[in-house]
């Protein structure tokens, strides 16, 4: 079977959100473009994009058990475990004992990982100041603060719960089909 082609081009229905008010598409259009800003900076000093995200972490938050990274950024403990091997081996972080346990270790920056997310930081600061220059400091503010309550909200999203409160679509969309 396969799907015929309709002789005149499909419009979406004027009741479907536009993509231009469209939060998620909106997010991810700059997304996209400020990830491969971000992505050239940290490069240039050998490390991935995980990488970054840990010693960011472990520079502001730290010092901090490895398991705990994973609530501070969007990596699962896998790719946590890898980027904090890399930086160990690399010796942008260290590791440190908390209140005389040998049992209970911390990860924390060191002065060369401080150095480099220092130099990452400030770039991202400058390229943040470029793409917002256009707004005021209260709309600034205000993104800003938008932001971290948007991130607050999906840490702890339940799919599943989402979904149920959700109102389902009247009908399914039709697809016609060849013999």
């Amino acid at each position: 079977m396969r799907l015929n082609v309709l002789k005149r081009r499909a419009r979406v229905p004027e009741d479907i959100l536009p993509l231009r008010d469209s939060f998620a598409f909106q997010v991810a259009m700059i997304h996209h473009p400020t990830s491969k800003f971000i992505f050239a900076n940290h490069d240039q000093y050998g490390m991935t994009s995980n990488h970054w995200k840990v010693l960011s972490v472990v520079a502001h938050v730290g010092p901090l058990p490895s398991t705990d990274v994973t609530n501070w950024c969007s990596l699962d403990k896998a790719a946590v475990s890898r980027a904090v091997h890399k930086l160990l081996d690399d010796g942008l972080i260290g590791l440190g004992g908390r209140g005389g346990s040998t049992r209970a270790i911390d990860l924390e920056v060191t002065d060369a990982g401080l150095e480099i997310q220092r130099a990452i930081a400030y770039r991202i600061a400058d390229f943040q100041d470029w793409l917002l220059s256009e707004l005021t400091e209260a709309e600034r503010r205000w993104l800003l603060d938008t932001m971290n309550h948007l991130r607050t909200k999906l840490a702890n999203l339940d799919i599943g719960q989402v979904r149920s409160q959700l109102a389902e679509p009247d009908e399914e969309p039709e697809t016609r089909l060849a013999d």
